[in-house]
């Protein structure tokens, strides 16, 4: 009787210990050409909203006038969105889906013309242009891309949770934040189900008369 209470004890500690930790999900779903890679990086979202860094070259080949760059947002349960959004050519970022109600404000950073379309107006800081943008960035880590973050941060008063940089690219998702156990956690449950696998081979067999 005591190894089982002792066994449900252990097992409670692991699941408790292995509680969600909210992790942002940015991915590239296109690009005009080319096989460029992407860059980036995810962290868990510890302060109840997201802060987000899309940063681009261009959305396209062509020099002349800005494309446009797709970005779907899944619903955010909730939890206010943040983004700064860099490139160097013009993009005209298109917003779409059912968590664009969550976006609480943009930051546009840009060396040629470039717009936010979707998203109330009032929701965006345009930096566009030589001698007011803050910067682009294709590559992470780098110089440019620590740029961007430290001024996002300032900015919006927030830690950016995820960035994903790419030299072309015109389409973009952010996904709902999910609960996914961090590296340690696993480690622990793993090393805890051990634990209780060993305890049960210990147990003594019961034989019947």
């Amino acid at each position: 009787m005591f190894k089982s209470v002792a066994l449900a004890n252990l097992l409670s500690a692991i699941f408790l210990a292995a509680g969600p930790a909210s992790a942002a999900t940015l991915t590239r779903t296109s690009a005009e050409y080319g096989n460029y890679s992407v860059t980036g990086f995810e962290t868990p979202v510890a302060d109840g909203k997201s802060s987000y860094l899309l940063s681009v070259y261009e959305a396209s080949t062509h020099h002349v006038h800005s494309h446009a760059a797709n970005v779907v947002v899944d619903d955010q349960g909730g939890q206010p969105l943040y983004l700064m959004l860099a490139s160097y050519e013009g993009v005209d970022w298109t917003f779409s889906g059912s968590g664009v109600g969550s976006i609480a404000g943009i930051l546009l950073s840009a060396y040629t013309p470039s717009s936010v379309i979707g998203v109330d107006a009032a929701k965006v800081t345009s930096l566009v242009g030589p001698g007011k943008m803050v910067g682009y960035a294709y590559t992470y880590p780098s110089l440019d891309a620590n740029v961007l973050i430290d001024y996002s941060t300032n900015f919006f008063h927030a830690p950016v949770d995820a960035a994903i940089m790419t030299y072309s690219g015109n389409g973009f998702a952010i996904a709902a934040p999910g609960a996914l156990p961090e590296p340690a956690t696993w480690a622990l449950m793993i090393g805890g189900f051990a634990i209780i696998g060993a305890a049960m081979r210990r147990r003594p067999s019961v034989v019947n008369a």
